[in-house]
């Protein structure tokens, strides 16, 4: 379920971060700065669900999950 899975028009990226505040993917696809683009959008309490083209993630792409975090007193970590 988690992980990268190909789906119907490209790939579907599922990640789980229950605390995170938001998660993106980077990579060459988005010359390794976060862009809404690639934003991901939470599935659940602590699921997270991306879907891409299958231009922007071939076998042997390099990616990273940039997470964003809240501490407690509700500011960005």
């Amino acid at each position: 379920y988690y992980g990268v899975h190909r789906n119907g028009s490209g790939f579907v990226v599922r990640e789980r971060a229950p605390g995170a505040s938001s998660i993106h993917l980077i990579g060459p696809f988005s010359d390794w700065r976060v862009s809404p683009s690639y934003e991901f959008r939470r599935i659940s309490q602590a699921d997270w669900e991306l879907e891409v083209s299958e231009n922007a993630l071939v076998h042997g792409t390099l990616f990273k999950f940039v997470v964003g975090w809240v501490d407690r007193d509700g500011k960005a970590a």
